[in-house]
């Protein structure tokens, strides 16, 4: 067993209730959950968070694909931009954005411009960076706001931001789990490029389906992942530790005074 996994069978052990921020994760550690206090509260963000700050953001009319997070390879950016050279084939004026900061030496946003001039459509690409009051702007211009990692176990934070904003949302289908096809947002699996084209492509050429995806995915924020409702799940959780605790300290007295 590995150190990790030993101090974690350590902690779950603990009388408290263990919290996780995604069912996927919770899943990971169900099997050590003999003491039946595992439960899980999402990440939550500002709902004001999608305001628009009046940045300068300059989109074209042009149909925007737009990806946010930071630069680095197991985000899935090379599979976006297979995805987005089959997206230009049937809407050749559309545009492919990447909002994020660099990881590492800069290395991999050069491969990425790289690869999108290899494949045909350097013009069309742009990876750019902004800071998180310009990020509602840039959300704000986009047609479809893609996830294209194949799978990841929580909530990415991109797709909280997406969310909040509104977008028509494109994605993996293991990377959205708290989505619902065609309802929130629309989900592809297998994680192909290919797939993922047509999901762009479905919602770019049905402007009501992206219609009702924006509107049911912003709903679906309220009274779920803004930090208020977080809030009134975490207090829950503490006031029943603390009247837990008050039991124990209550029985632990009488004990000793014979009763």
């Amino acid at each position: 067993m590995t150190e990790i996994a030993q101090r974690a069978l350590q902690c779950f052990a603990y009388p408290y209730q263990v919290v996780f921020v995604s069912n996927a994760t919770l899943n990971v550690w169900q099997p050590l959950n003999s003491h039946h206090n595992f439960m899980v509260i999402h990440n939550g963000l500002e709902t004001n968070s999608a305001e628009t700050s009046g940045a300068d953001v300059t989109v074209s009319k042009k149909p925007l694909v737009l990806a946010v997070g930071t630069l680095h390879p197991r985000k899935g950016y090379e599979t976006l931009l297979r995805a987005f050279h089959e997206v230009l084939s049937r809407c050749p004026e559309a545009e492919c954005w990447i909002v994020g900061g660099e990881f590492g030496d800069g290395s991999y946003a050069r491969r990425l411009r790289e690869m999108a001039a290899n494949l045909g459509f350097a013009s069309r690409f742009q990876i750019t960076s902004c800071t998180l009051e310009e990020l509602p702007d840039f959300l704000a211009a986009a047609d479809v706001a893609v996830v294209p990692r194949p799978n990841s176990p929580g909530i990415p934070t991109k797709l909280l931001n997406y969310m909040a904003a509104g977008n028509a949302i494109v994605s993996f289908t293991r990377s959205a789990t708290i989505l619902q096809h065609k309802v929130t947002a629309f989900l592809v699996e297998p994680a192909t490029a290919e797939n993922l084209a047509q999901g762009i492509l479905s919602v770019l050429d049905d402007p009501a389906l992206a219609h009702k995806l924006r509107k049911n995915v912003q709903s679906f924020v309220i009274g779920r992942f803004d930090w208020p409702s977080i809030a009134v799940k975490l207090e829950a959780v503490y006031g029943s530790l603390a009247r837990k605790s008050r039991a124990v300290l209550v029985d632990s007295s009488r004990a000793k005074l014979g009763y």
